[in-house]
């Protein structure tokens, strides 16, 4: 028995281990005795122990084997699957690059899914494809999302609102940004259902979403969002405020005690959120039931909360202000000029006496010997109106102040005041105009371009010298300044001026390097009388010259037009009051520019237009009979600018010369447009009250049609 088990278990061995089988058979010794007789297996023997480790063995090698097969299997499989995922993979993220702008609006909930996909590459994929349709969707004339009938994506993206990815979620928000408002609005409901859910994240996704609406149609959705104010997420609630605050007035102010309840949330954060956007935006009566509630929250809280809610502050009743003003007075200075505006704002509702007794700490600062301190203290009091005047003394001591920082805060605060009050310091506001310091005189200058003329120079005629000197100052806009006051002083009492300049300091003044100063001296020149100019016409005609060839000039270097023409203003304004014969003795420096205006009458803008006709008239004097003839075609011109400025023209052409126009004139009274026919009136009134040779221009007829047209 022991004999067949032997042979049966190695039987087993070389069945379970193959490497038995490769290897090479062991050579034998030769028996030393005849071998026994073949042992035969009985498979109803009784197994003995070594017969049946032998088959527990051979089942455990076939268990081991079987396992390992089925590993490979499994591992080919995998790497199977893992290369048709990466093939896969491969072939969508470089179709995502290949994407065009229409591919991906027309694959939108595709690409956003893909934002959140497991693989990297195809994540970095999308989002570059997103990124680029959002890059270019500012730059395309026509957006391709810009359309009403796009629902079906509209509904595929809010449906991906619940995505557990943040990525998605982020992206849907991102296209629906750019969807046209009247389509969102039809999928609001959708969005609004999926407010409910558990996942605060999901929830603030769609307050995203409907944050995106129209404030009318995000007014259709205001009661939800008002009961989304406590919500339980911090992030929710803050979107919620933001949102809310973009709704319209008188929708925002049905919510007014929902929004008012919100004074009371344990998160000061939120509160000060509330406070800086969305209480700002509901109407002051919307409140007014609310002041006792809002009145005890501001009672109570702290100095950051009360610098939110200053502009909320000054919608309150004075009364209550006025228990406030201390913070209120702290927020003056407030960094944010918001701040600082609602605090001004709710300050100057107070009466001045309660306001003076707030603003004592600003006043003692304008006593102070540091700069810094006296300019900051003026600063806050030019925010004080209604205590600015019994303030002004004060104000006005530092006006002469060695520092320049306070000299300019005192002119700073000055532009602040009442033109009366300036007035009154303008014997010491005058002279700084000739500060060493550059700020200071611009701020002088602009101090005084804030009051009318007329009344500047009838409160301050005995500064007429101090002013007038000015005109030789170095700084060009100091002397433009003093020129133009000049000529205002002219108007009010030439003589006192005359005591200090004559026509000769203007007329050299034309020659001056900047052309501010040139500018402001002509029309202040205009302001002497005809004789006045006898001595200097021929001069004023050399500088026209001069100023045109160099206008000439600059002009071809920049290739563009001039702001302003001197030599234009120059010829409109003066060449009226020269002697005719001094202009036709430089005829040959004038005609050119007779010539020059006439192709500038066929421009095709109406601006350039008018001026050559205003060019015409300044020289109508020297014009032909042809062009006369030329320039009264143009009386028809469409434009009523360019037909009068022809009309003004052809009125100042000498008298006996117009004679044979007149019965055109007389036509045009009835049939041409209005500047033509208020042209035509202006000439023939000219015309019928000179005479030629005792004998009048215009005949019985012409003035007959002359009087019907009065009549009318």
């Amino acid at each position: 028995m022991e004999a067949e088990d032997e042979v049966l278990y190695h039987s087993l061995i070389r069945e379970v281990s193959p490497e038995r089988e490769r290897s090479p058979p062991r050579a034998l010794s030769p028996p030393t005795h005849s071998p026994p007789p073949p042992a035969t297996c009985d498979p109803t023997a009784p197994a003995t122990p070594r017969l049946a480790a032998a088959r527990k063995a051979r089942t455990e090698a076939a268990k081991k084997k079987d396992a390992a097969a089925n590993r490979v299997a499994a591992k080919r499989v995998t790497s199977k699957k893992k290369e048709q995922r990466r093939a896969e993979i491969g072939a969508f993220s470089t179709m995502l690059n290949n994407y065009t702008i229409e591919d991906i609006v027309g694959n939108a909930a595709v690409v956003v899914q893909a934002v959140s996909d497991a693989d990297p590459h195809v994540r970095i994929a999308a989002r570059a494809a997103l990124d680029r349709f959002l890059g270019a969707a500012g730059k395309l004339k026509v957006h391709p999302l810009l359309t009403p009938d796009m629902d079906e994506l509209v509904d595929s993206l809010v449906k991906k609102m619940i995505d557990p990815a943040a990525e998605t979620r982020q992206s849907v928000v991102d296209v629906l940004a750019l969807m046209h408002k009247e389509c969102l609005a039809r999928h609001a409901p959708s969005v609004v259902a999926q407010l409910k859910h558990s996942n605060g994240e999901v929830r603030l996704t769609g307050i995203k979403i409907l944050s995106l609406l129209d404030p009318k149609d995000l007014g259709l959705c205001a009661t939800t969002l008002s009961l989304m104010l406590d919500d339980r997420s911090t992030d929710v609630r803050r979107a919620v405020a933001r949102a809310m605050a973009s709704l319209e007035a008188s929708t925002i102010s049905g919510y007014a005690e929902r929004i008012v309840s919100t004074l009371s949330n344990p998160d000061v954060s939120y509160r000060r959120l509330m406070l800086t956007t969305v209480f700002g935006q509901i109407p002051a009566p919307a409140l007014e039931p609310y002041h006792p509630v809002i009145g005890e929250y501001l009672s109570g809280a702290s100095a950051a909360e009360l610098r939110d809610a200053v502009w909320l502050l000054s919608m309150m009743p004075t009364l209550m202000i006025a228990q406030l003003a201390k913070s209120l007075v702290r927020s003056l200075e407030d960094s944010d000029e918001a701040v600082s505006v609602a605090a001004q704002t709710a300050l100057c509702k107070l009466d001045p006496a309660t306001l003076a007794s707030h603003a004592t700490d600003f006043t003692d600062r304008l006593a102070s010997a540091d700069w810094k301190e006296c300019v900051s203290g003026l600063r806050a009091l030019a925010k004080l109106t209604p205590i600015l005047q019994q303030s002004a003394p004060l104000i006005f001591r530092r006006l002469e102040d060695d520092d320049v920082n306070v000299r300019c805060a005192v002119l700073e605060t000055m532009r602040v005041m009442k033109p009366a009050i300036i007035l009154s310091k303008m014997s010491s506001v005058v002279p700084m105009l000739v500060d060493p310091n550059d700020n200071v005189r611009s701020m002088v200058i602009d101090l005084i371009n804030l009051i009318d003329p007329t009344e500047f120079v009838a409160q301050t005629a005995s500064l007429t010298p101090q002013i007038i000197s000015c005109i030789r100052f170095p700084d060009d806009r100091v002397r433009a300044l003093a020129v133009t006051l000049a000529g205002h002083y002219l108007d009010y009492d030439q003589e006192l001026v005359r005591q200090y300049v004559e026509l000769g300091d203007f007329v050299q003044l034309l020659q001056d390097p900047s052309t501010q100063v040139r500018l402001a001296t002509i029309p202040t020149a205009a302001r002497f009388e005809k004789q006045d100019f006898i001595a200097y016409a021929e001069g004023i005609v050399d500088t026209f010259a001069k100023e045109a060839e160099r206008e000439r000039g600059a002009t071809s270097a920049r290739n563009t037009p001039r702001a302003a023409s001197v030599s234009k203003l120059l010829m409109k304004t003066l060449f009226c009051k020269l002697d005719p014969t001094v202009l036709e003795a430089k005829q040959e420096v004038l005609l050119p520019e007779i010539a020059a205006a006439f192709k500038r009458l066929e421009n095709q803008k109406w601006q350039v237009r008018r001026e050559a006709a205003e060019v015409i008239g300044a020289l109508a004097h020297l014009t032909t009979e042809n062009e006369m003839y030329s320039l009264y075609e143009k009386l028809e011109d469409p434009r009523l600018e360019v037909s009068c400025a022809v009309g003004d023209a052809l009125s100042r052409i000498a008298h006996f010369k117009l004679k044979d126009l007149a019965e055109e004139f007389v036509q045009k009274l009835r049939g041409a447009h209005e500047g033509a026919r208020m042209s035509s009136v202006k000439i023939l009134q000219q015309l019928a009250t000179t005479t030629e040779s005792s004998t009048p221009l215009l005949n019985k007829q012409q003035i007959q049609a002359l009087q019907r047209v009065g009549a009318s």
